[in-house]
């Protein structure tokens, strides 16, 4: 049963990777219109650097700080807080329906199927959005934001399946420091 504590908004891109990380940072990202990273002759936008990423989670330079891309395929995907009260990010691969919030939700005892990546966390919101495009330019139904507490955080790669029936990538941001 799908309750107020564990409503999904699902999100979806253009076709490219999703970005995610500290809402100030994330100001700075330029998506197809320029590159908020490291400047030179073969400078490339942001989001052919986020299309450059081959792994579920890798964290590029956005200004003077980093930003995380969802590399691997742009799966459609959603923040929540999990039942350990944990802000986590859900990639759906595949399901035969769905109803699949509760599972998600509950998910525990999950297999870490990539190294963990740490980053900083400072303006106590984090967001999700198109690398294609930046913040500014973001139609709000593509965008999804979640305040949470400032810190440096590892996240996590996890697997979440059922039977043949579901399957989903998980990503906690575990909290490294106070």
């Amino acid at each position: 049963m799908e309750t107020m504590s564990n409503k999904m908004h699902w999100l979806n891109t253009t076709g490219g990777p999703f970005v995610c990380g500290d809402a100030a940072v994330a100001e700075l990202w330029r998506g197809i219109y320029g590159s908020s990273g490291p400047s030179g002759p073969t400078e490339q936008t942001d989001y052919e650097r986020a299309c450059g990423v081959t792994n579920y989670l890798q964290s590029v330079p956005c200004g003077a700080d980093q930003l995380v891309v969802l590399g691997d395929e742009p799966l459609q995907s959603a923040l929540f807080i999990n039942f350990r009260n944990e802000t986590c990010i859900a990639r759906w691969v595949y399901s035969r329906s769905s109803d699949v919030n509760d599972f998600i939700f509950n998910a525990d005892g999950l297999e870490e199927i990539e190294a963990r990546i740490q980053i900083p966390l400072l303006s106590g919101w984090l967001v999700l959005f198109d690398s294609s495009t930046s913040l500014d330019k973001c139609e709000q139904i593509a965008v999804s934001r979640m305040q949470i507490s400032a810190g440096t955080y590892a996240i996590t790669s996890e697997k979440a399946e059922h039977a043949k029936d579901k399957s989903f990538i998980i990503h906690r941001f575990l909290r490294t420091n106070s």
